[in-house]
């Protein structure tokens, strides 16, 4: 009967043991499920974040290139501009040396038509 005793007594520490287990294992495991909802918590804000982020990275890439066409429209206005003030300026000049190159030449067939002289501009 000790012997039946002794094999109770065993019994019932290692019952006691095995529910003193189970019990540290449902433990870890209500931790193991309130650490995963954290988790999915934290990387929902994270996600959260970044969506925000990218979505004022595709505000300010749009405006940016808005403001690079602006930019090269209003250079390339302001070239032609200059282009054709220049080319104005430049036949303007071209046609003012042209008359007077004329008047020049007239002048001197003048003087020399009127004096009997051979023109030596021409």
């Amino acid at each position: 009967m000790s012997a039946v005793l002794e094999d109770e007594v065993m019994d019932e520490a290692r019952l006691g043991r095995l529910e003193s287990d189970v019990a540290h294992i449902r433990s870890d495991i209500s931790d193991l499920k309130t650490d995963g909802r954290q988790i999915r918590s934290e990387l929902g804000s994270l996600n959260a974040k970044f969506a925000a982020l990218q979505d004022e990275m595709h505000v300010s890439v749009g405006t940016l290139r808005d403001e690079t066409h602006t930019s090269h429209d209003a250079l390339r206005l302001e070239m032609h501009t200059s282009h054709d003030a220049l080319r104005l300026e430049m036949r303007t000049s071209h046609d003012a040396l042209r008359l007077e190159m004329r008047t020049s030449h007239d002048a001197c067939d003048w003087k020399c038509t009127h004096h009997m002289m051979p023109c030596a501009a021409k």
